[in-house]
């Protein structure tokens, strides 16, 4: 199934692929609002996906997949009731900012190092206690929101991949290796 997703993608088709995720979020988290989210979606005039609004959406689980999602512009997860990310999430393809914050995170999947947001990555307000190994090379176009977690003295000295600020609560971390320019 995931296949048809990643076809139905890379053939343009963005309306009928976010169709079915849709149909499988709601098969994940019954509690989810199916309306809400088919009308969160904006796509450009070739039939992309642009847009999704999903926050505020009751989801409490996303289906694996969901790593097949491309959308070329903001992806909002943010205030559901969201505790974990399909191992595949790293795998989307988001060209704008991806909110994730204040849901119930208590960790990311190992692919989440992987990802690459070409906006704002937030992630505040979470339970995150820890980050996944490598998560200091996720590559982002704009800033790393990462404030109000329990992450304590986990969060990497350096991300050479983040072209913003990166915000804990510890304040601002390096963007640029030591001796970069």
């Amino acid at each position: 199934m995931r296949q048809g997703v990643v076809h139905l993608f890379s053939s343009g088709q963005h309306s009928a692929a976010t169709d079915v995720l849709v149909v499988h979020i709601m098969l994940a988290s019954p509690g989810a609002n199916r309306r809400k989210m088919l009308a969160g979606r904006k796509f450009d005039s070739t039939g992309e996906l642009v847009q999704w609004n999903l926050c505020y959406g009751k989801i409490s689980k996303l289906p694996e997949m969901f790593g097949a999602l491309v959308c070329n512009g903001y992806l909002g997860l943010g205030d559901n009731q969201l505790r974990s990310l399909p191992e595949s999430f790293g795998n989307i393809t988001v060209s704008g900012p991806l909110l994730l914050s204040r849901n119930q995170l208590h960790r990311l999947p190992k692919s989440f190092s992987n990802i690459t947001v070409g906006g704002d990555l937030t992630m505040h307000a979470n339970q995150l206690c820890e980050l996944p190994e490598g998560f200091q090379n996720i590559t982002i176009g704009g800033n790393l929101g990462l404030q109000r977690n329990k992450l304590k003295e986990q969060v990497p000295l350096e991300f050479p991949n983040v072209k913003g600020n990166v915000n804990t609560d510890r304040g601002a971390v390096m963007t640029t290796p030591t001796g970069g320019p």
